[in-house]
């Protein structure tokens, strides 16, 4: 009798706690595709908008759809496939037909996961800001593929975009594999006054297709509006199949991008001419945002150029776009013809072994004038390489020359207007003050030797100094000092 008694409390209590805990938590709903008919994407419609709370899952199989009508997510409410055994083939849809395939447009909480998503040439997933703030959303494991090349330029697989007075915060894209038509992972502000922050992009792999024209496979563009603090790694971007000649780059950082940090990633094969591993172009510096770039720890395998930056003469309201705190950690660079940090940063040669590294280099734009500088290519050809460190904002360079394509260690020039201070092996005559040295070693102006009380220990024959005990100007023969006058 005493053990029901405790047994019968127990219970009580147990199932009072439960019934607590149940009742402080939302309640989680999973709704029947299959009670609004077959699967369809007016079913499926149907099923998100019935659901307040929870997840829509799409049963294993293969589900093709022929409509224009895309899934329109809703807050709160998840879209869950099978392990990439949901299939859902849209490929149907005419490649003109620019419609993302599956839509959401001011949403919040919600997870697009597990879905095997076939498009052809058209949008994949596209998250949108048009109609209000969008956040917390996250697109993770699915796979997007392609059977057709694309008939348009305005296509991704995956796009998260943002438009003026709406914002979009902590967007999550992880560990989808993806078949790029055209734009594979890009994330777009449209908007001036719009801003798009905690933008995650981590364990994606993207494929690039065989014929398509691939213009960026993963892009972070703040084309109008400021996009920050994005984290891009452990991406693997493979362009092995592309047989295009086109310009393509792997990842690019644009326009008004701030505190983007781009590591551990691996991006492979970007053959064609012009294309980049990694490309970072007409950042802003200025206040409203721009730089802050972290490029470290990546493999990068390109014919062309692995590192870029380009300004290409962009403007933003009329202003010129600088370039700002850029830093370089090691990455390991194979199989190019150069790195590329072009024109007002500039380029670098790989050294014998096929490697291009660069610690800690920090480039900072023109609002930190003690400390900005550039490193680039002035000329390139077969047989003649020259280099230049640039303090951009008082005209003060180094430049470093080279006769050969492999090392750069022959000439070193400093030049300032007119005055330069040159340097170079064996028979080459040095400079200081002048341009063009008419001996060995050709001082312009005057020298100054500084005065010293005592004679240099050890010399050797041709030794000079200024003895300022006798203030006489003395030179060694090679077994005793001699007076000059």
């Amino acid at each position: 009798m005493r053990y029901l008694f405790l047994l019968l409390i127990v219970n009580m209590v147990g199932y009072g706690f439960t019934k607590t805990h149940a009742a402080s938590l939302p309640e989680v709903v999973e709704t029947n595709i299959l009670d609004y008919g077959s699967i369809s994407v007016a079913t499926i419609n149907a099923a998100i908008q019935a659901t307040d709370s929870g997840s829509v899952v799409i049963p294993e199989g293969y589900y093709t759809f022929a409509t224009t009508d895309s899934i329109i997510l809703k807050t709160n409410v998840n879209l869950i496939g099978m392990n990439q055994k949901s299939i859902l083939d849209f490929s149907g849809k005419a490649a003109s037909d620019t419609g993302a395939v599956i839509y959401g447009n001011g949403i919040s909480n919600v997870i697009i996961q597990g879905l095997h998503i076939i498009t052809n040439g058209g949008r994949g997933i596209r998250i949108d800001a048009l109609g209000g703030n969008t956040n917390t959303v996250t697109i993770r494991e699915n796979k997007i593929t392609s059977p057709g090349i694309i008939a348009t330029i305005t296509c991704e697989s995956i796009g998260i975009y943002s438009h003026s007075s709406h914002n979009t915060d902590n967007i999550r894209i992880d560990n989808n594999d993806i078949q790029v038509d055209h734009l594979g992972i890009i994330v777009k502000n449209d908007g001036a006054t719009g801003k798009m922050q905690q933008i995650y992009v981590t364990k994606n792999t993207l494929t690039t297709n065989s014929d398509a024209w691939i213009p960026d496979v993963l892009k972070i563009d703040g084309q109008n509006g400021l996009v920050k603090s994005v984290l891009v790694q452990n991406n693997i971007l493979d362009n092995s199949t592309y047989s295009g000649s086109d310009e393509s780059h792997g990842i690019t950082i644009d326009d008004f991008s701030k505190d983007v940090s781009v590591k551990g990633n691996i991006v492979h094969n970007f053959s064609a001419t012009n294309s980049t591993a990694i490309s970072i172009q007409s950042i802003n510096g200025d206040t409203t945002g721009g730089g802050y770039i972290l490029v470290g720890g990546n493999v990068l395998d390109s014919n062309y150029y692995h590192i870029e930056t380009d300004l290409e003469g962009s403007t933003s309201g009329g202003t010129a776009r600088t370039l700002s705190n850029i830093v370089l950690m090691p990455n390991i660079l194979n199989d190019a013809i150069s790195a590329d940090l072009k024109d007002d940063v500039g380029v670098f040669a790989l050294d014998t072994n096929g490697y291009f590294q660069v610690d800690n280099l920090l480039l900072k734009g023109t609002n930190d004038a003690e400390s900005t500088f550039g490193i680039g290519k002035i000329t390139h050809d077969a047989t003649h390489i020259r280099y230049v460190i640039s303090h951009r904002s008082n005209n003060k360079d180094l430049y470093l020359y080279s006769t050969d394509t492999q090392d750069f260690i022959n000439w070193i020039k400093i030049f300032h207007d007119s005055k330069i201070i040159q340097i170079g092996p064996d028979t080459i005559k040095t400079a200081i003050g002048n341009v063009t040295p008419a001996r060995t070693l050709h001082i312009a102006d005057y020298m100054r030797i500084e005065p010293q009380s005592d004679a240099p220990a050890s010399p050797s024959a041709g030794d000079i100094y200024y003895d300022s005990d006798d203030n006489k100007l003395k030179c060694y023969n090679g077994s005793a000092w001699q007076d000059l006058y």
